[in-house]
């Protein structure tokens, strides 16, 4: 994995982590604020290593929670329950990011 694909994961995994604690307003979702997508997503995600683990795009990862569970906190914004599930799967999300980090490019 190039250094700017790694870099691109690494902030990916921390705008996950921001988010599990963040405020609604303050989460970032989507490909307009991925750093991965901003890579890769002009070319069918091709190269990006979420896509390399077997999944088209992000359908079928952590991403898919987090996004259903951001629109029932928009739906229902007064709701710790719907806050506390984004945050679980922000949490899940970034710990999946965080799994493509390859052994040697890792870093604490």
């Amino acid at each position: 994995m190039n250094k700017q694909t790694l870099d691109a994961l690494i902030a990916g995994a921390e705008k996950w982590e921001r988010n599990a604690v963040a405020s609604k307003r303050q989460v970032k979702i989507g490909p307009e604020d991925c750093a991965l997508c901003e890579l890769f997503f002009d070319n069918d995600c091709l190269g990006c290593p979420v896509e390399s683990g077997g999944h088209f795009g992000c359908q079928s990862t952590p991403y898919d929670d987090a996004e259903a569970a951001m629109l029932d906190w928009d739906n229902s914004p007064r709701s710790k329950v719907a806050r506390e599930e984004f945050r679980r799967a922000a949490k899940a999300e970034a710990k999946f990011l965080r799994s493509l980090i390859p052994a040697e490019g890792a870093t604490e």
